[in-house]
């Protein structure tokens, strides 16, 4: 079973690689247990663990993938199969995380003006410049042309391991394509097809986790971006969008306000105020303000690969019957390679049998509230910004 595809050479020796995962052993349990919030527990736990053990997955298979297993293969077949569909995934996974890599990149229209905060005057921090910048870089800045090798490297890789545990014949396929993406990470949707073109299995979600060393490097270049621009800048530029956002809010009040009148009484009452941190921003170097801004890494408890794991593994375990929920149905995350496997939210499902109680948990999803892009077909499809309802309730190990 060879693939000569330049972006997975070494598909071969990654599928039929020892594993001890069969078991879903290591996080699973901590996990069900407890949602965490101190980021020390990701740092110097989870991840360490995730990395070294060998034991990181958590969560499990879809039943519907073990259901054939059971009818068609012997208790220590399963294990086998197990092993290597899971790797299959992960080479998978590693594939689609490559197509981040090729759209590591600023587009052309990007404007680092876009990114000044009304407010204050100052331009959006490296870590909010990342944020606020996915239509800038990434899975998404790459054409349809750019991301079909990717995509066809990821489903010819899905369609052999399938295949070699049975779970579609010689003659069936695997679809991968492009769903969309998040702050955190980058969705793609699994379409599996017998030689007829009908479905064998309900379309899954792999949902491929953004790389934070990415991130950092992206967020210097937005640093310097950002320093570069003000090295540019006159006072009279930089005020500019200032006083246009005054004017437009005074406008409401006073319509006769003129422009000119807005300007003149901004400088007068803010002139100092701005000139301060306009001297101070010509002054800073990229290292200093990289040090200085960037906070991304403070939503680490929150959202992101394990935090997501954590919240989707303990509810599944909390509320068996998840999957009859408004919430997607989580099956597996793998820690170490980033990626996560979930059910596919879309017309085919049947429609939601209750909400999820996430009060009965002591949580709440404070991400609802900022994302509605989060429901889809009337299901919750990202678990990320679930939080504890009372804070000083905080879950700890």
């Amino acid at each position: 079973m060879k693939i000569s595809n330049a972006y997975c050479p070494n598909y071969n020796n990654f599928l039929y690689a020892p594993s001890n995962r069969t078991n879903f052993t290591g996080l699973t349990k901590p996990m069900q247990k407890q949602v965490f919030i101190d980021p020390k527990v990701y740092q110097n736990y989870f991840i360490p663990f995730s990395v070294n053990s060998g034991k990181n997955i958590a969560g499990e298979l879809p039943e519907e993938f073990i259901e054939v297993f059971k009818k068609t293969s012997s208790t220590d077949e399963i294990k086998l199969k197990i092993n290597t569909l899971l790797n299959t995934f992960s080479a998978a996974a590693n594939v689609l995380s490559e197509a981040e890599i090729k759209g590591k990149r600023i587009a052309g229209n990007f404007c680092v003006k876009d990114f000044m905060d009304k407010d204050t005057g100052i331009l959006h921090t490296p870590g909010q410049a990342y944020y606020f910048s996915e239509d800038f870089y990434g899975v998404n800045s790459l054409t349809v042309e750019e991301i079909k090798p990717f995509l066809n490297s990821a489903s010819k890789i899905l369609t052999c391991g399938f295949k070699e545990t049975g779970l579609i014949s010689d003659k069936g396929t695997i679809n991968v394509s492009y769903s969309g993406y998040g702050s955190y990470g980058n969705v793609y949707n699994i379409e599996f097809l017998d030689n007829n073109g009908s479905k064998i299995f309900h379309d899954k979600t792999l949902k491929v986790y953004k790389n934070p060393d990415i991130e950092k490097e992206m967020a210097r270049e937005f640093a310097k971006r950002i320093v570069d621009y003000y090295k540019t800048l006159s006072f009279e530029e930089y005020l500019a969008p200032l006083i246009r956002q005054y004017y437009n809010d005074k406008i409401r009040s006073y319509p006769d306000l003129s422009f000119d009148e807005a300007k003149s009484l901004f400088i007068q009452k803010f002139r100092n105020l701005y000139k301060k941190y306009y001297d101070e921003a010509k002054s800073v170097s990229v290292d200093e303000f990289v040090e200085k801004y960037y906070t991304m890494d403070k939503s680490i408890p929150y959202h992101g690969l394990f935090a997501e794991a954590n919240r989707a593994i303990f509810l599944k375990h909390k509320f068996p019957d998840i999957k009859n929920s408004n919430y997607v149905e989580p099956f597996f995350f793998d820690l170490k390679n980033g990626f996560a496997l979930f059910e596919t939210s879309d017309t085919e499902l049947s429609k939601p049998k209750f909400e999820l109680p996430l009060d009965e948990a002591g949580l709440k999803n404070q991400d609802l509230l900022l994302n509605e892009d989060n429901i889809v077909f009337d299901r919750v499809v990202d678990y990320g910004g679930i939080v504890p309802v009372d804070e000083s309730k905080m879950y700890y190990p």
